[in-house]
């Protein structure tokens, strides 16, 4: 599934790519987490990543953004092989992410906690907190004084997300930004999202478990279980793929 070339849905695949993920493999003893996986992502594109619990999603995000290393295989983001490089190497190149289980600054306030994200890509204090600003309103938070430890969780996600932003990425790897969230919650991080992709122009992969979130802002899905990929495209094509069915089904049959 998927088209090597000419168009994914809209996008035109000939555009710039901003992410290479080539034969990647992370092994836990016996456990194959990420198996010979391949993707990639291009300039402005929202690719969803999802499948069953325990697919792997979040291990390859970790290779990818240099939390762990792999035991086979390459990542090339904007041209420059970035394999086994440490997380900050990698989001001073331009690499950014959120994290499923959040860890907010509780003790710093909602500008604050965004303007640390700022402080790398920034000629200073002032300009640091000038992005946090603008980040702020975006994402919609009403008092950037409120104290962290203070927020509801959908807060606790938006500053988490304002963080990542706050560094000025070229891509964003989003990590089930949606788990706990309420229907309507759900709605409104998605508008989010696209209002982010129409300010930066940003290139984006968004891991997540909630389908109506994910099919509703990806340009393509591509679909893991145990480790490896085994269907890609258009949301509506993925939404008819039997493998991917019988993967969402088998897996609610374990439960």
């Amino acid at each position: 599934m998927g088209q090597e070339e000419g168009f994914i849905g809209c996008w035109d695949v000939s555009r710039e790519k901003v992410l290479e993920i080539q034969d990647l493999s992370k092994h836990f003893g016996g456990v194959k987490a990420v198996d010979n996986f391949s993707m990639e992502v291009f300039n402005g594109e929202i690719v969803g990543l999802i499948g069953p619990n325990g697919a792997g999603k979040t291990t390859l995000i970790n290779v990818v953004t240099g939390f762990l290393t792999p035991d086979k295989g390459r990542v090339v983001f904007l041209g420059e092989d970035v394999t086994g490089l440490p997380p900050h190497k990698i989001n001073s190149r331009g690499m950014a992410r959120t994290f499923q289980l959040i860890k907010p600054f509780a003790n710093l306030r909602v500008l604050d906690a965004i303007a640390v994200g700022a402080l790398s890509k920034s000629r200073g204090k002032k300009e640091a907190y000038e992005k946090a600003t603008e980040i702020v309103r975006l994402l919609g938070l009403k008092d950037p004084y409120r104290v962290c430890s203070t927020l509801t969780i959908v807060e606790e996600k938006l500053v988490e997300l304002g963080r990542a932003l706050a560094t000025r990425p070229k891509l964003l790897l989003i990590d089930e930004l949606a788990a706990g969230l309420r229907p309507h919650e759900i709605v409104d991080m998605r508008k989010i999202i696209t209002a982010i992709r129409k300010e930066y122009d940003m290139s984006m992969v968004v891991v997540e478990h909630v389908m109506p979130l994910v099919m509703g802002i990806s340009d393509r899905v591509v679909v893991m279980s145990s480790g490896a990929k085994i269907a890609e495209g258009t949301p509506e094509e993925i939404a008819k793929d039997p493998k991917v069915i019988a993967a969402y089904l088998g897996e609610r049959r374990r439960v």
